[in-house]
C-alpha cells in the first residue's frame, strides 16, 4: 500500500480503531499498513516437507509446525504444496492451535468438533492435526464455490475423521446439542485483510461493520443450539473493531449462560489483550506481530452436560457386498476393516467411518446431510480410487510407485501428457521425493498413462 492510500480508508475506521488500540500505538499501526503482508506456512505433521531456504523461514512461537517466510515464494510450481506437505496460512490464524491445546484436558477422548464457517479450510486442517485421528470434525460451509475449495483442501490434508456439510447455521440444530467444541470464524468486515486487499480497504464502511455484527450474532445464536451444555466456543474473525468482537459476544451472553475463558500466552508474543464483561479478547495487530489481523475470544456454554441425545444411525448408505470388497481391497490398506466400517452411497461412492465415531457420523449424515470424503467410486463393477485415498496415505503398499523428477511432476500437475520409462502396467502412484502426487494408470505399451490428478486441482496459470 502507498502512503496516500491511507487517506482512502473510511475516516470512521480510525475512530473505531481508537476504541480498541491505545492512542500511542496508532501511528505504528498506520505505518505497518504500508508494509508488505506477511506470508506464513504450516507443515503437515505426518508428511511435512519444504524446500525453502533456511534464511527465508522462521518458526512461529504459538505453533510448532508454523513458520513465517521473509519473502513470499511462488507456491504454484512447488510439488510439496500440491502434495499438502504444507499449507499456506497466516500466522495469526495458526494461533488456533494454541487455543485448542489449552482446551485439550477439558475435552472428551473423542470430541465432536464443528468448524462452522470453514472455507477455505485452514482452521479445519489445524483442528484435524489437533485431533490426531481421534474424534470427529464437521467442516461446514454454506457457499457452494467456497465449499468446493474447502473440500479440495480437506482432500489434500487427508484425514478420515471428517465430515463435510453445507448447512445454514439455523439448521444445525437438527442434529441436537451434540458438539463438544465449535470454532466459529465468522464473516466480517475484513480489517485484518487491509494489507492484502485493496478491495477490503475500499469496501469498509460503518454500515458493513453493523451488517456483519448482526450476521455474526445470528451465526453464534444458531450454532449454540447444536453445542452441548458444557461445550466450548472459539469465536474469531479477521477484524479488529469493538462492534464485531466485544459487541457480539456481550450481546450473545445477555440471553445465554456463558462462561468466559482465558488462554495463557507469553508476553513475548506481543498479542494485544483486552477484557470486557469478563471476556478476554486476543488481537493480532500488524505492528505487533509478524502476521495479519485476527481477533479471538473463548467461552463455554454453561449447563448440565449429562443429558444424552438419541442418535439416528439409520441412513441410505449400505455396506459393500463381497465382490465389491474384493475389488476395492486391491487399492486400500489391508488393516482398515479392523478399525472402521465401509459404506456405499446411492452414487456408488465408497466411504469409511472410523469405528470410534461411526454412530455419531451416521447420525450427522442423516440429520444434517453431512458427507464423508469418498475413497473412490464404482463405475459398474470397477473401482476407481479417489485422490483423497492417496492423500490420506491409505493406498495398498503393493501398488507400484513411479518416482518422478521435478519437470515430470510439473507436467503431471498441469495434466500435460508425457511418457514414462517403466515396465510397470496398470494402476500406480506418481510420487515426487517421497510425496504421493497422483494416481496414474499405465498403458500396456509405449510408456503412456492416464493421469487421474483432479481437474479442480490442476495447475493452470503458471
Amino acid at each position: 500500500m502507498k502512503n496516500h492510500e491511507l487517506d482512502s480508508i473510511h475516516p470512521q475506521f480510525w475512530d473505531k480503531l481508537a476504541q480498541v488500540l491505545p492512542e500511542e500505538e496508532i501511528p505504528n499501526y498506520r505505518q505497518s499498513l504500508l508494509e508488505e503482508a506477511v506470508t506464513a506456512i504450516r507443515l503437515h505433521p505426518l508428511k511435512g516437507k519444504h524446500d525453502f531456504s533456511p534464511t527465508n523461514i522462521h518458526p512461529l512461537p504459538w505453533h510448532p509446525n508454523g513458520f513465517v517466510l521473509k519473502k513470499r515464494p511462488e507456491f504454484s510450481p512447488d510439488p510439496f504444496f500440491h502434495s499438502a506437505a504444507y499449507y499456506v496460512q497466516d500466522s495469526s490464524a495458526q494461533f488456533l492451535h494454541h487455543i485448542l491445546n489449552s482446551l485439550k484436558d477439558q475435552l472428551p477422548a473423542n470430541p465432536l468438533v464443528g468448524d462452522i464457517c470453514a472455507a477455505p479450510g485452514g482452521k479445519s486442517t489445524i483442528i484435524l492435526d489437533f485431533l490426531q485421528g481421534s474424534g470427529l470434525l464437521v467442516s461446514n460451509e454454506i457457499v457452494p464455490k467456497r465449499n468446493a475449495v474447502l473440500r479440495d483442501n480437506l482432500t489434500k490434508w487427508g484425514y478420515l475423521n471428517l465430515l463435510n456439510s453445507r448447512k445454514e447455521t439455523d439448521l444445525l440444530k437438527n442434529c441436537g446439542a451434540v458438539f463438544d467444541l465449535m470454532v466459529i470464524d465468522a464473516p466480517c468486515s475484513g480489517e485484518g485483510m487491509f494489507r492484502k486487499s485493496e478491495a477490503a480497504r475500499k469496501a469498509w464502511t460503518p454500515e458493513l461493520v453493523e451488517k456483519n455484527a448482526h450476521r455474526q450474532l445470528k451465526i453464534l445464536k444458531d450454532s449454540l443450539h447444536a453445542l452441548k451444555p458444557g461445550g466450548y466456543v472459539i469465536y474469531c474473525n479477521c477484524t479488529m473493531n469493538f462492534q464485531e468482537n466485544e459487541g457480539v459476544v456481550i450481546a450473545l451472553s445477555e440471553k445465554n449462560n456463558l462462561q468466559a475463558l482465558k488462554v495463557d500466552i507469553s508476553e513475548s508474543w506481543n498479542i494485544h489483550l483486552s477484557k470486557k464483561n469478563g471476556f478476554t479478547f486476543y488481537r493480532f495487530f500488524f505492528h505487533r506481530i509478524s502476521g495479519e489481523g485476527m481477533t479471538y475470544c473463548v467461552f463455554k456454554k454453561q449447563g448440565d452436560s449429562s443429558e444424552s441425545i438419541d442418535l439416528h444411525t439409520t441412513s441410505s448408505h449400505k455396506k459393500p457386498n463381497k465382490k465389491q470388497a474384493e475389488e476395492f481391497n486391491h487399492f486400500i490398506r489391508k488393516n482398515m476393516q479392523e478399525t472402521g466400517h465401509f459404506y456405499l452411497n446411492e452414487k456408488g461412492e465408497l466411504f469409511y467411518l472410523p469405528q470410534m465415531v461411526t454412530d455419531m457420523a451416521l447420525h450427522l449424515i442423516t440429520s444434517i446431510r453431512a458427507t464423508p470424503l469418498p475413497l473412490g467410486e464404482f463405475r459398474k463393477d470397477l473401482f476407481f480410487p479417489s485422490h483423497f485415498l492417496l492423500m490420506a496415505g491409505l493406498q495398498n503398499q503393493q501398488i507400484p510407485v513411479i518416482h518422478l523428477d521435478q519437470k515430470q511432476t510439473y507436467l503431471l500437475l498441469k495434466k500435460i501428457p508425457f511418457k514414462l520409462d517403466t515396465s510397470e502396467k496398470g494402476w500406480a502412484v506418481a510420487s515426487y521425493q517421497g510425496q504421493a502426487i497422483s494416481w496414474i494408470k499405465i498403458h500396456p505399451k509405449g510408456g503412456k498413462f492416464t493421469n487421474y490428478y483432479p481437474n479442480s486441482l490442476r495447475l493452470l496459470n503458471y
